[in-house]
């Protein structure tokens, strides 16, 4: 018989390590079943040893009631909160007022970490010898409440560290409620009839301060870790290289987090950022813009209330609510069928809303969405509105569950499923509303840019059937399209002109106009900048186009699909043969090297062909601007460190890729000689200049 002290203590690490592979690392390797079988085991062996129990055992997330109020403890270090604003201008300040505090000159790049602001509650959770010892919230921000019975359900908060130092370490987190808790939670309130909760953060706030554990574990309550208490004492100098150690010790760290070079480079991600933050499986109101230097942090200190090394952007953001009228499917370009919600007029954002995405079957699944439900719709920036989530109402009067249809609502083909991909998708290449969608896509005007070729007059080239696929644009001629209602002979001579005119584009518009899936404006322009054609290209194994800097195993498989399709090949032959360009050779003006007008020929580049690693701040330049500027020198950036890897350059705080270069004996350049490099080859200015 085996030992059960050896069993229990097998199983406790088998489950401590899933717990970090699934919080912490996000990379789970059994499913939730093996995973409840290995827990039901531990339970009972656990009753059946009961002298073998540990305070630490995954069973004991839930502990027992508490029975009075909740312990004041004094923060050893204080928890602050951190200045707001919502305009970029005064983004630009706070970095002027860093630059002062620091003593750096205006024009020195200050690496900064930027993070979405979890809408959650502020916590902090301290170890001692590797185990959760204590955890507490804000409080006044001197003093604050002990709340570790609480914290020990949270499933994503490590009871134990994994390889961690003795040492005390405290860390500053936020819990947080996702959506689809929120939901599942008045959903079993509604049908119950109990008042229903009003939004996840006040709902977090109160579970946490709740006297029953057994109820903050059936809330479902998890944890982001965004600081490192006095990481500085373990030798750390910068803010993300501590995220990455958090990561490493088990402690779940949010994964949005980028590194930018400057304040410019995170200005620049901001206009992103305001279509991303509905898409996240948990409420954010803004970003946190930190000072990557962890000594910086020291000397910037704070105010009374503040932080000076931090300042938190605001998302401007508005909520409506509206009822769902139908639900509308919609067919896209590469045959994607996207359920779409049309709504009750609404006001938000100063314009009125009929209509929202749904995205796919499983979403409306997720929100438990019918038509004839009330809904709070959201729309920040310029994003495409969204419904949050549907407002419970106690009925028994709703209608049926959304049904997804087998056929294609534009041309009755059968829809298909994959298991790589969500949704339902029309595979027939004939399908007119693919037709359509597609034309409109390659004209736009980020892919070809044919003025003048709107979506009135897409669909009445598909319903004459004039074009049937974007190669057949370029062979229409004048008189076909003079016929077209409202067009004559003078509109149709322009129209003629912008598609010949379009001929010349560049590889990467054309690239972006063919619609491969997953390949956007900058995978686009990665992959016609690393190779010399269309042709060299569609020729290259998957495991080289992964390699590629923005690239990746998604989309290099999804253009790895797209150079096997017979269809793809005879389209590029058309596009080919009606005298559209299909190389990555670029224009005059683009091959002027930058901030260096009348140069001579350059000499030959050290980087011609070679792979290398941007890893780490450039002074100066943007990460994209490095990338661009090496890819000009004619190298092939990738992601990572590989034994394929030419050179990796290291600017400031460049992480762990030196390391690895170094052990895989790969040469390290620093940020100067790169610079150097680009000089020499008339990309940069020399110092002298």
């Amino acid at each position: 018989m085996s030992d059960p002290r050896a069993t229990i203590q097998e199983l406790r690490r088998l489950i401590e390590h899933h717990d970090r592979q699934y919080y912490a690392l996000a990379a789970p390797e059994i499913s939730d079943q093996e995973y409840d079988a290995l827990m039901e085991r531990l339970r009972t062996l656990e009753r059946m040893h009961p002298e073998l129990d540990d305070p630490d055992s995954p069973t004991h997330r839930i502990g027992d009631t508490l029975t009075a109020g909740f312990t004041t403890v004094r923060h050893q270090t204080p928890m602050l909160s951190i200045a707001n604003t919502y305009h970029p201008d005064e983004l630009l300040d706070f970095d002027r007022r860093v630059h002062d505090a620091l003593e750096l000159d205006p024009g020195t790049p200050i690496p900064y970490f930027v993070e979405p602001k979890i809408d959650g509650v502020a916590i902090a959770v301290i170890y001692e010898e590797g185990r959760l010892t204590r955890a507490l919230t804000r409080g006044n921000g001197e003093e604050g409440d002990d709340i570790t019975a609480n914290a020990r359900t949270i499933r994503s908060l490590p009871l134990r560290l994994h390889k961690a130092p003795a040492a005390r370490l405290e860390f500053r987190g936020e819990v947080y409620l996702r959506r689809a808790d929120l939901d599942r939670l008045n959903r079993e309130r509604a049908a119950a009839g109990q008042p229903l909760f009003a939004n996840a953060r006040n709902l977090t706030a109160g579970t946490l301060k709740t006297l029953d554990p057994a109820v903050a574990a059936h809330r479902g309550l998890r944890l982001f870790i965004h600081s490192f208490v006095a990481g500085t004492d373990l030798g750390l100098s910068t803010h993300h290289e501590a995220l990455n150690l958090c990561r490493q010790w088990g402690l779940p760290v949010v994964e949005e987090g980028t590194l930018h070079s400057d304040i410019r480079s995170v200005l620049s991600a901001l206009p992103a950022w305001e279509g991303r933050w509905a898409e996240l499986a948990y409420e954010i109101d803004g970003l946190v813009v930190k000072v990557d230097s962890l000594p910086a942090w020291e000397k910037l200190g704070c105010t009374r209330k503040d932080v000076r090394w931090a300042i938190a952007y605001k998302f401007k953001i508005e909520v409506g609510e509206s009822r769902v009228v139908a639900i509308d499917l919609q067919v896209g370009r590469t045959g994607r069928v996207t359920p779409v919600a049309k709504l009750e007029p609404v006001e938000l954002g100063g314009t009125t809303v009929q209509r929202a995405s749904l995205h796919n079957e499983e979403e409306i699944a997720r929100l438990d969405l019918r038509v004839g439900d009330r809904v709070q719709v959201v729309k920040g920036g310029e994003i495409i509105p969204k419904i949050l989530r549907v407002v419970p109402t106690p009925s028994i009067d709703r209608a049926p569950p959304f049904q997804m249809v087998t056929r294609c609502p534009a041309c009755g083909g059968p829809l298909e499923t994959y298991p790589d991909l969500v949704g339902s998708w029309c595979e027939n290449p004939r399908c007119p509303a693919q037709i359509r969608r597609a034309i409109e896509h390659f004209a736009s005007r980020q892919a070809m840019d044919i003025g003048g070729l709107g979506k009135v007059l897409i669909e009445q080239l598909v319903e004459r059937g004039l074009v049937h696929d974007v190669s057949e644009l370029y062979s229409l001629r004048p008189e076909q399209l003079a016929e077209l209602p409202r067009m004559g002979a003078k509109s149709a001579a322009k129209l003629i002109a912008e598609i010949e005119r379009s001929k010349q584009q560049p590889l990467e518009r054309l690239l972006t106009g063919l619609g491969i899936r997953h390949v956007g404006r900058t995978a686009a322009r990665t992959l016609a900048n690393s190779f010399g054609s269309l042709k060299e290209l569609l020729a290259q194994p998957r495991e080289t186009l992964e390699e590629l800097a923005e690239i990746g195993p998604v989309i290099a498989a999804s253009v790895a699909r797209f150079a096997a399709d017979e269809r793809s090949l005879k389209l590029i032959d058309a596009l080919a043969a009606a005298g559209v360009n299909l190389s990555s050779q670029p224009s005059a003006s683009e091959q002027t090297p930058v901030l260096v007008a009348d140069a001579p020929a350059p000499p030959v580049s050290p980087l011609r062909g070679k792979r290398v690693v941007i890893t780490g701040a450039i002074p100066g330049l943007t990460r994209e601007e490095a990338k661009e500027l090496a890819i000009r020198a004619g190298a092939r950036p990738t992601a990572t460190v590989s034994t394929r890897t030419d050179y990796v350059i290291a600017g400031a705080a460049p992480g762990s890729k030196v390391g690895k270069a170094k052990a895989l004996g790969i040469p390290v350049w620093s940020a100067d000689h790169f610079k150097e490099v680009l000089s020499a080859l008339k990309l940069l200015p020399s110092a002298e200049e």
